[in-house]
């Protein structure tokens, strides 16, 4: 594997918008979708969009969506001017 063919600083939204010099913030990460996961696992692509950081879960083991109240992302204070979603682009379940 090619692990500089993996760089998300050579990914598309980060040439964009250093190229319109804006800033972003995103939310990625290999496997998760918004309803089942392609590899296993409770938590998903819909609820890691929702926090700051992606990986703190929350402190109630039978809620594997959620996080700590602090962790969830305040959207009062940074308000983006543009939203781009792209899901399953590279989705090869189910051929």
């Amino acid at each position: 594997e090619d692990a500089a063919a993996e760089s998300f600083y050579r990914s598309w939204p980060t040439l964009v918008s250093n190229g319109l010099g804006a800033q972003f913030h995103a939310t990625a990460w290999s496997g998760f979708g918004m309803v089942e996961n392609c590899c296993g696992g409770e938590t998903l692509a819909s609820d890691v969009w929702l926090r700051t950081l992606a990986t703190l879960p929350s402190n109630n083991t039978n809620d594997f969506h959620g996080t700590v109240e602090e962790n969830y992302w305040d959207f009062k204070k940074w308000r983006p001017d543009v939203v781009v979603i792209n899901l399953g682009t590279n989705d090869q379940l189910g051929n």
